[in-house]
């Protein structure tokens, strides 16, 4: 199944090289929090897929690719899923960008279990968080992610060159909405170990 999504999104994206990265970080915010968020590894393949489709929009518009990406996954039967795992996975790519929005305000996406209904958005919260973790026009930032207690700290490796991106980073509402959601603090570090969030 991942192979087909990879193959899919990479036949409509010129690489996935970020993609790869989101579900990397994705993978190690899920194993880091499993103690916080309490999800089953089911959920795991979901976000690990949503990872790879969450900007496949961007092959035909930028800033509308959330909407434009959901749709193609709800309706392109080449990316040969079921139905609900589809849906999921366009819920997530439409909400991956942007204002968070309750499950309701998407009539197409029912979920199916009440667990479900507190599974998704934990999955799309460390979506976001991932998806803020790295970024498509600076390329790959070595990060290092590690937890201590109820403190998850996210270490720069080297100085970075881009300043202005390094404290966008630093106070992204993504990584608000992570420690907020698995009531955790969530610490970003430079690599002078001095705290930026």
């Amino acid at each position: 199944m991942f192979d087909h999504v990879t193959h899919w999104t990479l036949d409509r994206l010129d690489s996935i090289d970020h993609e790869k990265r989101v579900a990397n970080w994705a993978n190690q915010l899920f194993e880091l929090t499993v103690d916080r968020h309490g999800l089953d590894e089911s959920y795991r393949p979901i976000l690990h897929m949503a990872a790879m489709v969450h900007d496949v929009g961007r092959a035909e518009e930028d800033e509308e690719h959330p909407k434009i990406g959901a749709k193609w996954i709800r309706d392109d039967r080449s990316l040969n899923l079921p139905k609900n795992v589809r849906n999921c996975l366009a819920y997530l790519t439409r909400r991956h960008r942007g204002e968070r929005r309750p499950i309701e305000s998407d009539k197409w996406f029912v979920p199916m279990t009440t667990a479900d209904r507190r599974a998704w958005p934990i999955i799309l919260t460390l979506l976001r968080a991932a998806d803020a973790m790295d970024s498509r026009g600076r390329g790959p930032t070595a990060l290092a992610v590690t937890r201590s207690g109820d403190q998850l700290l996210i270490q720069f490796q080297h100085n970075p060159r881009h300043h202005i991106a390094l404290y966008r980073f630093s106070a992204a509402d993504k990584l608000q909405e992570l420690s907020q959601e698995l009531r955790l603090s969530v610490r970003t570090i430079l690599p002078n170990h001095r705290r930026v969030a």
